[in-house]
């Protein structure tokens, strides 16, 4: 898979590689990787058996010596030396290491440095005739500190759980429901301390031997040999949770997971580490959401808009902690991006519940620095990153398109015409117009502006040709919806302008007295009629010529 890889490997699906074990090699998926190894799934990896019968070590990784964790490390196998892990001396937190194969130490061999917080179920070690004794179907000769951990499941030929492990530190686990032919879960191993082991009168501090009560131990399809699926959080009641070592050191770093009180769970839900359960695994709040429509359209700016949509925790905990939920505006044309709205700060929800957008109270304002356009707008569910989640990739939802608008005036012109067609090129022609001059937008005129006519040659209008007239000054205030009819204002007499024929267009505000709207639609030119100044020009006509 990957070998000699020192940087982040992150978020990856590792599957299916196989390495050949000769030589002492192995670490199929990743070998001698020694950067932090987060978020991946690491499956089905086969480092194959060797020259010797110790040789294929590693099935998952071998030799990362950095920080793993968040991995689901599953149904990988090796010749013979760790079927999920080998020789990996970094710190090994929050993971699911399950359903891994090899001839010893099933899940975990021959690592030596802080293993804690983790799901070590399912992992058979196989052992060989020659040397039954190496079993260890959970961890194989790991001395380092193995630490909140829930070891169930797994079978070994002498030690169903940990074998070899006599320099370890082991505390604050739960190991239960491992299988040896000898009937024992650890074997030359450290006696642990505030663990809870099956049939235990090995000693050691704080140890219990009631049943451990995990919230649905067989999963949802009732088969406890499907590991992926199984829930071994503590249930209500259970006699490890606040059983752990009472030492301050060792607390829950976060109630949930950890229950009861701050003290120290025991099993991979408690602990100073067990904070690295909310952020993965699908036992933590999750939330995400749809905005379906925004109910007004156009969105004024400074107005009350309409939400509809929902917020949902479709996780297995509740989120605890508030969180905001944003609103922003993307203008699709030029990208502009901005807020829409005043954000809302979101309680805590429920496993299943939800917040009805319709419900936000008081209704939200657009903003009025937003520039008129076409936006789609975003609805950002924790924006901040305040609640550790399943999954941070849902929390966004789009609704497409909106139009907004500055809460302005906004002058056009409709309708826009001339009489005559024909004028002097001296000037002093009589001329009239019709149409209407309109406030279109939300807000009334609060400036007086001028109405101005001009001309150009060619379709490639210029809103700086030539005056065709007098302009008429605006004085009396548009509300929104009113307007002004050409055909009441004073007929004007042309200017001189030289002969040929032109183009009329109209401009509304050219001085931008009054703030808009829309600043690009104050001009409009007539496309579809002529203006004659002078003769006009001579038809000419085509002969066909014959002989």
């Amino acid at each position: 898979g990957l070998w000699g890889c020192d940087g982040l490997i992150r978020n990856n699906r590792i599957v299916s590689n196989v390495s050949d074990g000769r030589g002492g090699g192995g670490g199929a998926g990743l070998f001698d990787c020694d950067g932090t190894i987060e978020n991946n799934t690491i499956t089905s990896n086969s480092a194959r058996p060797g020259t010797f019968p110790s040789d294929g070590r590693g099935g998952g990784l071998c030799r990362c010596d950095g920080i793993i964790q968040n991995n689901e490390i599953s149904g990988n196998s090796s010749g013979g030396i760790g079927g999920g892990l080998y020789d990996c001396n970094g710190t090994i937190r929050n993971n699911k290491i399950t359903a891994n194969m090899t001839d010893w130490g099933g899940g975990l061999s021959r690592c030596d440095g802080i293993i804690a917080n983790n799901i070590i179920a399912g992992n058979l070690a196989r052992g060989l005739p020659w040397s039954p004794r190496y079993g260890g179907g959970g961890l194989f000769r790991c001395n380092g500190a193995i630490v909140n951990n829930t070891i169930v499941g797994n079978t070994g030929i002498l030690a169903g759980a940990l074998s070899g492990c006599d320099g370890a530190t082991i505390t604050c686990c739960v190991i239960w429901d491992n299988w040896s032919s000898q009937g024992t879960a650890l074997q030359e191993s450290s006696i642990p301390s505030y663990s809870c082991i099956q049939e235990w009168a090995g000693g050691g501090f704080g140890n219990i031997s009631a049943a451990p009560m995990f919230v649905d131990p067989d999963g949802p399809d009732d088969n406890p040999d499907t590991y992926r699926d199984n829930d071994y959080r503590l249930a209500v009641g259970s006699p490890c949770i606040d059983a752990g070592n009472p030492d301050p050191e060792c607390n829950d770093a976060c109630l949930p997971p950890g229950l009861g009180t701050e003290r120290n769970d025991m099993g991979v839900f408690g602990g100073p580490r067990n904070y690295g359960w909310l952020a993965v695994g699908p036992h933590s709040p999750d939330l995400t959401g749809a905005l379906v429509n925004i109910s007004l359209s156009p969105v004024i700016g400074g107005q009350p808009i309409a939400l509809a949509g929902n917020v949902l925790n479709q996780g297995e905990l509740p989120s605890f902690s508030y969180a905001w939920v944003e609103f922003w505006a993307i203008d699709r044309k030029t990208s502009w991006t901005g807020y829409l709205c005043e954000s809302i700060f979101l309680g805590p929800l429920g496993v299943g519940g939800s917040f009805d957008l319709a419900d936000i109270a008081p209704p939200r304002v657009a903003y009025d620095n937003i520039p008129y356009g076409v936006y789609a707008i975003e609805m950002r569910i924790d924006a901040t990153d305040i609640v550790a989640e399943w999954n941070e990739a849902n929390n966004s939802s789009r609704w497409q398109s909106v139009i907004i608008m500055p809460d302005r005036a906004n002058l056009v012109t409709i309708g826009f015409d001339f009489s005559p067609q024909d004028v002097s090129p001296d000037g002093g022609t009589t001329i009239t117009f019709s149409g209407i001059v309109q406030n279109t937008g939300s807000q009334p005129t609060t400036a007086s502006f001028w109405v101005e006519f001009r001309v150009w040659p060619n379709p490639l209008f210029n809103p700086d040709g030539p005056y065709l007239c007098d302009s008429y000054f605006v004085t009396q205030s548009l509300g929104p919806g009113e307007g002004i009819n050409l055909a009441t204002l004073p007929a004007r007499s042309t200017y001189a302008l030289a002969p040929g024929v032109y183009y009329v267009g109209i401009r509304l505000d050219p001085l931008d007295e009054v703030t808009e709207q829309r600043e690009g639609d104050n001009l409009s030119w007539l496309i579809h009629k002529k203006l004659y100044v002078g003769p006009r020009p001579t038809a000419v006509s085509i002969w066909s010529l014959y002989r």
